[in-house]
């Protein structure tokens, strides 16, 4: 996970040390430092260096403030006298050109730090073209994917999963019996409702702790349907 990755690239006091010299960990990085930006307000030069400056630990705030524009988090004005936090950075999908930034969720219970078997849950950029045939990017563009170990879907999610089957792929129609750990599971959202109304007829009687796993995964659940139909949850085993 890119994110992991980027924590060795911090001080205690959570400063950047060193840039990152992988695309992908400097997008996360630049993505961490633009986020210190009001985006309801313009900046002047100095302004800019003197977030960035509390930002990092070393002395080049100019390759930031440059890659922040490079990369399209700031805009400015081709003199420099002003910048301001671009739109769209911070969508719910990704555009191609941060398309490798993806931040996946870990969501865990009872799964052990060293698990390695887990589902990533991907939502699906829908499309309307004729005869439209989703490419792997258009289900690995979402900003915040969803992973949950094995441990923790099997005592906690595959009896309200099972509820949903037998069922049929969300994009192709083909019939689907059963849950498949080892590949992709296409689900869309019938099957979502079902899955959601059998976790919220229990909630009451979990435990604080379970409770609160249920209610996170619920949360991202219902904010993915606002923008996708389809959701594909991807296994390792």
């Amino acid at each position: 996970m890119e994110k992991d990755k980027l924590k060795r690239f911090y001080d205690e006091e959570q400063r950047l040390i060193q840039y990152p010299s992988k695309r992908p960990l400097r997008i996360l990085a630049l993505s961490a430092i633009a986020e210190k930006f009001d985006a309801s307000r313009k900046y002047s030069e100095k302004e800019v260096n003197g977030v960035i400056r509390s930002s990092i630990a070393f002395s080049d705030v100019e390759l930031i403030r440059r890659e922040l524009f490079q990369y399209k988090f700031m805009g400015r004005l081709k003199d420099g006298s002003e910048y301001w936090v671009e739109d769209g950075w911070r969508d719910f999908w990704l555009s191609d050109k941060l398309a490798d930034a993806q931040q996946v969720i870990e969501l865990k219970l009872y799964a052990e730090p060293s698990e390695k078997i887990c589902l990533t849950f991907n939502p699906l950029k829908m499309n309307t073209k004729p005869d439209w045939n989703p490419a792997w990017e258009e289900w690995h563009c979402c900003r915040e994917p969803l992973r949950i170990y094995l441990a923790d879907y099997e005592r906690l999610l595959k009896k309200y999963f099972d509820m949903a089957y037998p069922t049929k792929d969300a994009f192709d129609g083909t019939e689907e019996k059963v849950f498949d750990l080892c590949f992709d599971n296409w689900f869309g959202r019938t099957d979502w409702q079902i899955i959601i109304s059998g976790i919220e007829a229990d909630l009451d009687m979990q435990p604080e702790d379970i409770k609160k796993f249920y209610c996170v995964f619920l949360k991202w659940i219902k904010n993915v349907l606002e923008n996708t139909e389809i959701i594909v949850v991807e296994g390792n085993l």
